[in-house]
Parts: structure tokens; sequence; C-alpha cells
């Protein structure tokens, strides 16, 4: 083989070297490119989903409400909670589920909730108290 021919061989090997690299390069970008796109959806559907079950929540005609299980602090409150009870919004996030509860139940939902009957799916039968202390 003549030196012409073997600086071609390298010449062709250094541009084909070359191609697939760019070529790797390419297919890597359009990979993240994708995958930003997929975060993009995943994170709009999430923002969708998050406002839906807010509008459930919020406009649900039973009262409800979300507490913090370690210290019954209130930390939602939906707009049947407000008009049943009289408090409003922010009167409701500064008091906690104590403060619903007529004193002689006061010391019982407190053995409740430290005895560990405060989970997700806690049941039972509770005297509550407005705010006009009926």
């Amino acid at each position: 083989m003549t030196v012409a021919w073997r600086r071609l061989a390298r010449l062709t090997t250094a541009v084909w070297l070359l191609g697939s690299l760019a070529a790797g390069w390419r297919a890597l970008r359009l990979i993240r490119t994708r995958a930003q796109a997929q975060r993009q959806l995943d994170l709009a559907e999430r923002k969708a989903d998050e406002e839906r079950y807010r509008e459930l929540f919020e406009n649900n005609p039973q009262c409800m409400w979300v507490y913090d299980t370690h210290t019954l602090d209130f930390l939602a409150v939906n707009k049947a909670a407000i008009a049943e009870y009289g408090y409003s919004r922010d009167e409701f996030l500064a008091m906690t589920l104590v403060d619903i509860r007529p004193e002689h139940d006061r010391a019982l939902i407190l053995a409740f909730f430290t005895e560990g009957g405060g989970g997700q799916n806690a049941a039972g039968m509770w005297t509550h108290r407005r705010k006009d202390g009926s």
C-alpha cells in the first residue's frame, strides 16, 4: 500500500470517527431533550391533579380538614367547615383539634391521640363545639 493510500485510509477513518461522535452527540442531546420534555409534562400533570384535588377538597359539601397528627394543628379547612363551625379560615388555622371540643372531651381526645388512635382512618364519635358555643 502506498503512502497516499495509507493517508487516505487514515483520513477516511478520522472522518468516520468524527461523524460517529457527532451522531452520538446528537442522539444524546435528543434523549436529554425528550427527557426534559417528559419531566415538564409530568410536572404539568401533577400540578393539574393537585388543583383538581384542591378544588374537590375546598368545594366538598362535607366539612373537611387536614391536621398535623403530632401537634393536632389544623393545616387546611374547607368552605363547608368554615360555614358549619363559624370560624374564619385564619381562626381555624390558629387552632388545634382540641380547640373544637367541649371542655369535658378535651382530655379524651388528647388520650385518643396519645395512645396512637389518630391515624388516617381514625374513627369515633366526638362532640364538636362551634364558635358560638353550640
